[in-house]
């Protein structure tokens, strides 16, 4: 299952285990005194398929959802917000789901789409997307004469 962490500064893709902390060695690595040097763990968990945030009792804990969570281990769900600390960024968790609408904007005739997506996707591979409403884009028309 792949699955992202979605921040004003861009994706970052999850690993199986990905630890989260000020210290180098972190997979995401906050700068920030807020942040302890081993933090948190997102973890995928195979049995459920889905990801588990546990927090390492950090001294300004871990938020799910503005939910203050300390010394625990909670089960994530896609469009979970997560901060670390007491402020600073956001996150939002997407996660790829292949019973969810797939879009290939090749085979999408008279239709322009913009989206966010990690920068690893190409602009014709289909991708599999989470929470996409067709509210969110506006269809412009093509001009066959290439004008």
């Amino acid at each position: 299952m792949k699955a992202y962490l979605k921040s004003a500064e861009g994706f970052f893709v999850l690993n199986k285990s990905t630890t989260v902390g000020r210290h180098e060695d972190s997979d995401l690595v906050i700068e920030s005194p807020d942040i302890d040097n081993h933090h948190a763990l997102i973890e995928y968990n195979e049995a459920e398929d889905s990801f588990v945030l546990q927090d390492f009792n950090s001294r300004n804990g871990t938020f799910v959802n503005e939910c203050h969570i300390q010394n625990v281990a909670v089960k994530l769900l896609p469009g979970d917000i997560l901060r670390f600390g007491s402020g600073g960024l956001t996150y939002e968790l997407v996660i790829e789901n292949p019973s969810s609408v797939r879009l290939d904007p090749c085979a999408s005739e008279g239709w322009s789409l913009s989206a966010a997506r990690p920068s690893d996707f190409t602009p014709c591979t289909p991708v599999t997307l989470t929470g996409w409403t067709p509210a969110r884009f506006t269809p412009i028309p093509v001009d066959p004469g290439g004008a």
